[in-house]
């Protein structure tokens, strides 16, 4: 009998650790913002407390699909949570823009353990939509739809609602932050009255692009200001750009010929000029030349041609086995607007190579002389006797 009250208290004292060295998981749960409104973001924290006394193996987090928010994700592997520790994962959401309920639940589960042990923990969130007015700038556009430097157009503003109610004293303000565009006879505040929930009201501003604005991208803010559900002031700022568009036009002209005679055994010359006369600066300006006439180059890089410049190339001709008639010289030009767009010109000039004129020989020269002195002589003389 001792033996048997022995062997049972030996067997309590190794059995009772075992039992009681298990892990025991907690978790808590929280939202930011606070003010969560329909289209908005935040982020969902899950924390997870092992308060048993051992550790706790395969700790995953997974969150149920909610319809009206969207997770960035859903699946969370914590791995191992020793006793007395805590993990926790951040997670960022945002909320549907058609939501119409005033909460929303979120439940998640929380698995440890192995199998056949296995151990599930459900647990939820609950979300707090407020009923506010969402108002945003829902199209911008212009009649013009590519302005350029001189250009008077008008910018259009559709301003929404999207929000779950009205707002009220909506005003819309425009800035474009010291860039050569202005506004034409109207100030830069607009008023819309109020706009209900899902509503939209459009708005527009005449705009004059200065004629020595740079070809390039200006900034523009909107700021949209209106009355909440309860009456508190609410002002949303939203960044927009404009384009000022300015394509360059390239002109290839044949300036002048130097030492242009068949058979000419000296260096012979075709001079054109490149000139931009459009409102955007031509970049990464190459010149590739072909014509029926023995050029010595072939190509040429510029760079660069500001509107309203240009630049000269000398193209070397060799002449020594050209006959007189008329030649073409084809001039391709490649070249980017300021937006980095290829753009392509090709021109064709005409080229004369003229028959070579004779000139007078010394001898004939040296005759003109003394004829021209002798009349210089004869008609002084004529003169005296008359006198």
């Amino acid at each position: 009998m001792k033996k048997l009250l022995l062997f049972g208290v030996l067997f309590a004292l190794l059995w009772f650790p075992l039992v009681a060295s298990q892990p025991s998981l907690q978790t808590s749960s929280s939202v930011t913002p606070d003010n969560l409104f329909p289209g908005c973001k935040g982020f969902l924290t899950i924390s997870v407390m092992n308060s048993g006394t051992s550790t706790a193996k395969s700790v995953t987090i997974r969150i149920n699909p909610t319809l009206g928010i969207k997770f960035q994700r859903y699946e969370f592997n914590l791995g191992y949570l020793e006793p007395g520790k805590s993990k926790q994962i951040s997670v960022s959401f945002e909320i549907d823009e058609n939501v119409r309920k005033p909460n929303l639940v979120v439940f998640y589960t929380v698995t440890y353990g192995e199998v056949p042990e296995k151990k599930t923990i459900d647990s939820s969130v609950g979300l707090t939509i407020t009923e506010k007015p969402q108002i945003e700038v829902a199209a911008i556009n212009f009649t013009d739809e590519e302005l350029e430097p001189g250009d008077e157009a008008t910018m259009h503003l559709l301003i929404k609602n999207s929000g779950l109610c009205e707002a009220r004293d909506v005003s819309v303000t425009v800035d474009f932050d010291n860039s050569p565009i202005s506004l034409v006879n109207s100030g830069n505040v607009a008023y819309l009255g109020k706009l209900t929930s899902g509503s939209s009201k459009a708005t527009s501003f005449q705009i004059l692009v200065d004629r020595e604005a740079e070809v390039r991208t200006y900034p523009l803010t909107i700021q949209v200001s209106y009355l909440d559900c309860n009456g508190n002031e609410e002002t949303k700022t939203y960044t927009a750009s404009i384009k000022v568009y300015g394509k360059p036009e390239i002109d290839v002209i044949l300036d002048e010929t130097t030492n242009f005679y068949p058979g000419i055994s000296g260096r012979s010359e075709i001079t054109i000029t490149v000139a931009n006369r459009g409102v955007g600066s031509a970049r990464f300006v190459s010149l590739k030349f072909d014509s029926d006439l023995p050029l010595m180059k072939q190509q040429e890089y510029i760079g660069t041609i500001d509107p309203d410049d240009y630049e000269s190339v000398d193209i070397p001709v060799n002449l020594q086995n050209v006959k007189p008639g008329t030649y073409t010289l084809n001039v391709t030009v490649s070249f980017k607007d300021p937006y980095n767009n290829l753009m392509v010109k090709e021109t064709s000039l005409t080229i004369i190579v003229p028959q070579k004129t004779q000139g007078m020989s010394y001898t004939i020269y040296v005759v003109l002389l003394i004829l021209l002195a002798i009349a210089v002589w004869k008609a002084k003389k004529f003169l005296k006797q008359g006198k």
